[in-house]
């Protein structure tokens, strides 16, 4: 049986893969990194909110990337 603490210390992992993924390819400042880390640590009924403005950084990035790989078609 997994109890809380074990889901709790395998979201925090996420969490901190995801910021040192942001991190990593710049999309947040170093500043960003640890005002994400704070509010995890400061305001745990946030936390889900706080993965979600992440995951969305992420999809903002990718869709930039994926634009620029296959930008649209221009009407003829």
């Amino acid at each position: 049986m997994v109890d809380i603490g074990d889901k709790e210390r395998v979201k925090y992992g996420q969490f901190v893969d995801m910021l040192n993924a942001l991190r990593g390819e710049d999309l947040i400042s170093a500043q960003q990194r640890r005002e994400f880390d704070k509010r995890w640590r400061a305001e745990p009924v946030l936390r889900d909110q706080i993965l979600e403005d992440l995951e969305r950084i992420m999809e903002r990035h990718s869709e930039r990337l994926m634009s620029k790989d296959h930008p649209p078609e221009s009407p003829v």
